[in-house]
């Protein structure tokens, strides 16, 4: 895998946003953005024949009694337990609960933490001297908790509301302990966490306290000497790096700026960023699901470095040159389909990297249209790119459970549907995506529960409603309307 990328930066001038957007073109029509024959070989054909009749939009969901489908009980397991209902009185054989169900559902997104470590430090019942270690370990509980809640908001806060004032209450009120003194990884991650739980909440406000904190503890931190701590900063730190990108860009109040830095030392290769543990030297037991191997590692570090690309990318080629590599999905799909808890061969961080991809390329597109007009013989091939833009996120959210899909953030769908309206009208072909962007409104209204995002929705709806329809001659004695 290349992992070659220049440092973030801005275009700086209209010739060199003519230049790329020229260039990116005949790129994108010739090989990147053909949509992904994985994907096509799981989902029928999309098609866009006719303009469909847009559902209402935003139905009174508060009257349905059966508001989210049941897929809970994916999560029946032994180790997928409740929290007991007082978040303090967590318990060992609790607390590994909550590491597994992180293990199979979280760790490929948010590959920061040591599970081998992390789950000997609680068989050693460390949670109860360490008040770091018991901040950390219910932090992760917490998040759990929050990405529950965001899936199906009929599932409620108690928990979660609990398990925060916990970490509150251990942060502020512990004897002979001040997290700010000495932060150390475990300090940073809990902020992290809290950020996580808060956003998932929505808090945002709160949230974009917590990931300040956590930067800031990041950038006082000295490098730690063992091997396997170095290795897990470095991963924080493209973890957090990519964290403040995606949170400012879609939650980030106006005035909000970026103070997280890219890291420094960009690794060579994925094996560098590995932890090189012995998992097979270690037998769980029945309350631990430890990942089968280090793929399932790598596989998670080469994801988080891929979303860091995406992040960092400074235009369209670099975005354009941040691919799925077919080893990496065909390790994915592997490993899923021996899961039954999985009801989708498609893993949430992939289908997030793949959909994240199609958001960035429409939000430099539109950046690049911004500061000049395309070249009418150009115009063809863009139109053709933004239509597989649109397809190409379908087809994946397609991939994904409805809750899956609000935690991969349907705030980047409205986006790019909102990109793909601009770019197609500013080169004078708004009725080709028509269709296209109906498509993207119905996803995320199937799924804005809240219905945060309908305004936005209603707008990007309004606008195609003023497009003409567009008619084809396919003889004289015919006339169909598209």
């Amino acid at each position: 895998m290349d992992l070659s990328l220049s440092h973030p930066s801005e275009i700086t001038s209209e010739d060199s946003a003519q230049a790329l957007t020229l260039e990116a073109t005949e790129k994108h029509a010739d090989a990147n953005v053909v949509i992904d024959e994985f994907v096509e070989s799981h989902l029928e054909n999309y098609g866009s024949s006719a303009v469909q009749p847009l559902p209402e939009l935003f139905p009174d969901h508060g009257s349905n009694t059966t508001l989210f489908p049941v897929f809970e009980n994916t999560f029946s397991d032994q180790h997928h337990a409740t929290l007991q209902d007082d978040g303090v009185s967590l318990g060992k054989d609790d607390l590994l609960a909550e590491i597994a169900l992180f293990t199979d559902e979280s760790y490929e997104c948010y590959p920061i933490l040591d599970l081998l470590k992390l789950t000997k430090s609680i068989e050693e019942e460390k949670h109860r001297t360490d008040p770091e270690f018991h901040t950390l370990v219910l932090s992760v509980a917490a998040m759990n908790e929050a990405r529950k809640f965001r899936r199906f908001p009929d599932y409620g806060t108690t928990r979660l509301d609990s398990l925060l004032e916990t970490v509150q209450s251990i942060r502020l009120n512990s004897a002979n302990y001040d997290f700010t003194d000495s932060p150390s990884l475990d300090t940073v991650t809990v902020s992290w966490c809290l950020f996580m739980a808060h956003i998932f909440r929505g808090r945002f406000y709160k949230a974009f306290a917590y990931l300040t904190e956590a930067i800031g503890f990041l950038d006082v931190i000295d490098y730690p000497s063992d091997p396997l701590e170095a290795i897990r900063l470095r991963r924080l730190e493209y973890m957090i790096y990519i964290t403040e990108s995606g949170a400012i860009a879609l939650y980030g109040p106006p005035r909000k700026r970026r103070i997280a830095r890219w890291p420094s030392d960009y690794p060579d290769a994925v094996d560098d960023l590995l932890f090189h543990h012995h998992w097979e030297d270690s037998v769980p037991n029945e309350s631990q699901s430890m990942p089968e191997s280090e793929v399932v590692d790598k596989r998670a570090v080469e994801l988080l470095l891929l979303m860091a690309r995406l992040h960092a990318a400074s235009g369209l080629d670099e975005v354009a040159n941040v691919t799925l590599d077919e080893k990496l999905i065909a390790s994915m799909v592997g490993s899923y389909g021996k899961q039954p808890q999985r009801c989708s061969a498609i893993s949430e961080q992939t289908a997030d990297v793949a959909i994240t991809r199609q958001w960035r390329l429409g939000w430099h597109w539109r950046a690049a249209l911004a500061k000049c007009n395309p070249l009418a013989q150009h115009s063809a091939s863009l139109n053709y790119t933004v239509q597989i833009l649109g397809m190409t996120t379908l087809q994946w959210g397609k991939t994904l459970l409805p809750g899956a899909l609000r935690l991969v953030g349907v705030g980047k769908i409205v986006a790019l549907a909102d990109a793909i309206l601009y770019i197609s009208s500013t080169i004078g072909e708004p009725t080709s995506c028509t269709n296209i962007i109906g498509d993207l409104i119905r996803m995320v209204s199937d799924v804005d529960y809240e219905r945060n995002y309908a305004a936005q929705l209603y707008l990007l709806q309004s606008a195609m409603l003023t497009i003409p329809m567009m008619i084809h001659l396919d003889d004289f004695d015919n006339t169909e309307v598209c």
